[in-house]
């Protein structure tokens, strides 16, 4: 269970971080309102297209280890993330998609309104709070991560 750890440092941190770093430049890009010079502009928006890059093929991995092999929807980029959401929720015997459909909801929000609203800077990092709970869950009940006492020598 190495791909949900994985996911949990890196896949939710490089899909939802890189989603509102780009969204954040794209929305002050040289030429517009408020606008960032040049240079901040190329460096953020390719440091996002990377992390978002790092965060959908670690998605991937773990969706291919949740479901024990390959599915069109470990590929789907962005969407594997909540696709790997959505089996850690069964795995925890819960069924709340409606968690997953608001998390979905809040991003687009985001997407669309970050350029008016500066307060839809927190929904990126609410949607990876919320995830980094769920993802944490199933890892400390699989006991991913820790390690049994050496026996005793005395």
């Amino acid at each position: 269970m190495l791909a949900l750890r994985r996911v949990q440092s890196l896949g939710i941190v490089g899909v939802v971080g890189g989603l509102g770093l780009l969204v954040s430049v794209l929305a002050h890009w040289p030429g517009t309102t408020h606008p960032e010079p040049q240079w901040f502009a190329d460096v953020a928006s390719n440091v996002a297209v990377a992390l978002l890059a790092v965060g959908v093929s670690t998605c991937a991995f773990g969706v291919r280890e949740l479901e024990g092999r390959w599915t069109l929807a470990a590929l789907v980029p962005g969407l594997n993330l909540f696709y790997a959401s959505a089996l850690v929720n069964r795995r925890l015997g819960l069924r709340p998609n409606w968690r997953i459909v608001s998390e979905l909801v809040l991003l687009v929000a985001f997407v669309v309104s970050a350029r008016q609203e500066l307060w839809f800077a927190l929904a990126p990092a609410i949607v990876a709070y919320l995830e980094l709970t769920w993802f944490s869950a199933l890892i400390d009940r699989l006991g991913v991560g820790t390690r049994a006492k050496p026996p005793s020598t005395t």
